[in-house]
């Protein structure tokens, strides 16, 4: 999720820490989540903007209508980038005065439920009797220090200025502030004169900066009042987005029961309830968060065939997707439930996968069971991630053999299921069948057009072997993400004559293909080891299997197919040993390559033990006959 948080001040005069404080809230409250700040500044001239960090920009602003034109000014700066965030935070420097203990109940649970939803969210105030302000009756409004609004709300507002004009609120006389035709009715009056500079709304709280009405301060109260229906037409212009008003102490409460409803209740549910939960649960300091969250690790008490917690159970109820697509009264829903879990959600609060699936292993193995949607075999955690994508919903996943484009397309945004079910990669060196190929580079020349476009023919082997080449040479990521791939290197290429990891890299190189043109000839395919084990070629640090074959003999020459290539490549030995029929040549050879202590030994120390087998016409060892035959004074002491 992604958070950008508008934080509207008048200089740092009051609250010198207010940008600190509020960061580490964040911080804290939503540690996985990236958050940008628009810090707006009405002290400074509109035209100002300044880049704090690459996190943090700076803007100036009127202050006519105080925080609510920074917030517009920091709405219309994010105007063309809105949608790309999930929340917009409204935030003013006071957010730290008076009531704050429900910006502690704040998570990103809490996020992960309204996101499911069309709400706002902050701490809900409300009068002892409704009011009417331009033709809306109302009694709740969110306070304005701190609000939660989905993104696509944010852009729908445009400007959180609800009053451009208050001139024709204000009469100037300080007996009657308020103009006589003013649109708010008479008990909406009263309230804010009293609260400005009387004994509050009847509620026991008295304003701390109350002031007697003079003519002198006759405009200040125009400002404080203007802010104050400024505050309210907000929440009034939410409710008609069709936006609900969320409070965040009511909502942490129910959230701890595992009791979210599917439609959020009337304010005054929701604030009789509040104040219950607000005294039931008071700041008990660092350790707070984990108390909280611990009953969420307990074991759901429904009767299932998987262990789900009470945490899980919750996020299943608040999620109206993860409730439409896994029916938890069915194996195969839970099932798919739990492979979605072990998929998306290991940050979670207060749901520790970890701990889980060491409790119950076979939990953790709901991701990798084979479901098999209309006869396709797929991973469930594949399969979960599917079904709650609607993105994902357009690919036909009859259209391509084995679902392979389903695979394709999680593996081309990096899809964090292969990270949190490692053991999915090792399907990635399974055979598709119909493709001649294994499912991680199939899906890959699915996923990538300039492979379709180079390789049109998968039914050519040599196109096959093609399309390995030119993953390995470009270093595809694929070998990465499943190094059993590489093993396949090894295998034989019947058409070639040689393993695949040398077949491919033969067609790749133009080089190779003109000096070897004629891969029918067994020497031409030993002098292509040849070539590639002189080079250095990374093909045999990639499969290291294929050294393994150097050992193999090659009949034609008599000689195993390691020393054989070393031969054909040199030519110094292929002029001081022309003639490899005779034994002795054989043998001499091999002395000859111990002597120099060639690099073939060391690439494939199973040569070596071939020294130990006898040599008929010497009566010795082939090591030691290619020792006495490589030195002169061995041959003159023992003719």
């Amino acid at each position: 999720m992604r958070i950008l948080t508008l934080f509207a001040r008048y200089g740092n005069a009051i609250y010198p820490e207010a940008e600190k404080n509020l960061a580490a809230l964040l911080e804290d409250r939503f540690p996985n989540t990236a958050k940008e700040y628009i810090w707006i500044d009405s002290k400074l001239p509109p035209e100002f903007a300044q880049t704090i960090s690459p996190h943090v920009t700076l803007l100036g602003s009127d202050n006519t209508h105080w925080e609510f034109g920074a917030w517009s000014r920091g709405l219309e700066r994010a105007r063309t980038s809105i949608h790309g965030y999930d929340f917009v935070f409204l935030v003013t420097s006071a957010f730290q005065r008076f009531y704050t203990a429900y910006l502690e109940r704040l998570s990103e649970t809490f996020l992960r439920i309204l996101r499911t939803r069309q709400a706002a969210a902050g701490h809900l105030e409300a009068y002892n009797t409704p009011v009417t302000f331009m033709g809306v009756r109302f009694q709740s409004w969110l306070r304005s220090s701190f609000i939660i609004l989905p993104s696509s709300v944010a852009a729908m507002l445009g400007s959180t200025v609800s009053l451009p004009d208050a001139t024709r609120f204000f009469s100037g006389n300080p007996e009657a502030p308020f103009r006589e035709d003013a649109p708010l009715c008479e008990q909406y009056k009263r309230n804010i004169i009293s609260w400005l500079t009387g004994e509050g709304t009847g509620q026991g709280v008295i304003w701390h900066s109350r002031f007697t009405l003079t003519q002198e301060t006759m405009a200040y109260f125009g400002e404080k009042a203007r802010a104050i229906l400024n505050e309210m037409a907000l929440s009034n212009r939410l409710r008609a987005l069709g936006c609900a008003l969320v409070d965040a102490t009511w909502l942490d409460s129910v959230m701890l029961k595992s009791q979210v409803p599917g439609i959020f209740p009337s304010w005054k549910e929701q604030v009789a309830s509040r104040d219950f939960a607000a005294l039931s649960l008071p700041d008990c300091g660092e350790d707070r968060r984990l108390d909280r969250y611990a009953r969420l690790n307990e074991r759901w008490p429904a009767e299932t065939l998987l262990p789900f917690t009470i945490g899980m159970h919750q996020l299943w109820l608040i999620d109206a997707t993860l409730r439409n697509v896994f029916d938890l009264q069915k194996r195969e829903g839970q099932l798919l439930y739990a492979a979605w879990l072990l998929a998306n959600a290991p940050d979670y609060p207060g749901l520790d996968l970890n701990r889980h699936r060491e409790r119950y292993p076979e939990f953790a193995e709901a991701a990798y069971a084979t479901i098999n949607p209309n006869g396709i075999p797929l991973p469930a955690a594949l399969y979960a991630v599917y079904l709650t994508r609607s993105d994902l919903a357009r690919l036909d996943l009859q259209a391509v053999p084995g679902g392979t484009n389903l695979w394709s397309s999680l593996l081309q945004e990096n899809h964090p299921v292969f990270q949190r079910c490692p053991a999915l990669l090792e399907r990635l060196a399974e055979d598709v069948p119909e493709a001649g190929l294994p499912l991680g580079l199939y899906a890959v020349w699915l996923n990538r057009e300039d492979l379709r476009v180079a390789f049109p023919n998968l039914a050519e082997p040599a196109a096959r072997a093609a399309l390995w080449g030119n993953l390995l040479v470009s270093e595809d990521g694929i070998f990465q993400c499943c190094p059993a791939l590489l093993e396949r290197l090894a295998e034989d290429v019947p058409e070639a004559g040689l393993p695949l990891g040398l077949y491919a890299v033969w067609l790749n190189r133009e080089d190779l293909r003109a000096a070897f043109p004629d891969l029918a000839e067994p020497a031409a395919r030993a002098a292509l080891w040849g070539n590639l084990l002189a080079s250095g070629d990374g093909i045999f640090q990639r499969c290291p299997a294929l050294l393994e074959r150097l050992a193999e003999d090659v009949p034609e020459a008599c000689l195993p197919l390691g020393l054989y290539a070393v031969w054909l490549y040199r030519e110094d030995l292929r002029a001081a040993f022309p003639d490899l029929a005779e034994p002795a040549a054989l043998a001499t050879l091999w002395g000859n390559l111990l002597a120099s202590e060639d690099g073939i030994f060391q690439h494939c120390p199973a040569l070596l033990e071939r020294l130990a087998e006898d040599v008929p016409e010497a009566g010795l060892p082939l090591g030691l006959y290619a020792v006495w035959r490589n030195r002169e004074d061995l041959r003159a002491a023992f003719p």
